[in-house]
């Protein structure tokens, strides 16, 4: 995937829920649905706010999930591994991956979309 794929994906994809959101239809959705396009849009507008190494990192982790630290350093190899552990940090505290485990074996994977 280039550069430009990655930093226009979560563009479309906002587009298209900000539609959803707008069309007729949203009058005859019920109440869960329209929640759970709303925090569909919530997660995307989130994504569209990322750093691009970030960006990366996110759809690694998707692509590979779980996946750990070392596999992450493995495919950032100019990304010094105090730099990873802090995007993975900021992508947590986003809720958009989690970890699995405490210890050094921690896991990463992407959160559940619903």
């Amino acid at each position: 995937m280039t550069y430009r794929n990655l930093c226009h994906a979560p563009i479309i994809r906002e587009s298209i829920y900000k539609y959803l959101l707008t069309s007729a239809n949203i009058k005859q959705m019920n109440d869960s649905r329209k929640f759970l396009l709303l925090a569909k849009l919530s997660r995307v507008e989130a994504e569209s706010k990322l750093l691009p190494r970030r960006l990366e990192i996110l759809l690694t982790i998707r692509d590979h999930s779980p996946c750990s630290l070392d596999f992450l350093q493995r495919n950032f190899i100019g990304t010094p591994g105090s730099t990873l552990r802090y995007d993975l940090l900021k992508l947590q505290q986003a809720g958009l991956i989690q970890k699995l485990g405490v210890t050094r074996g921690a896991l990463y994977s992407a959160s559940p979309t619903e």
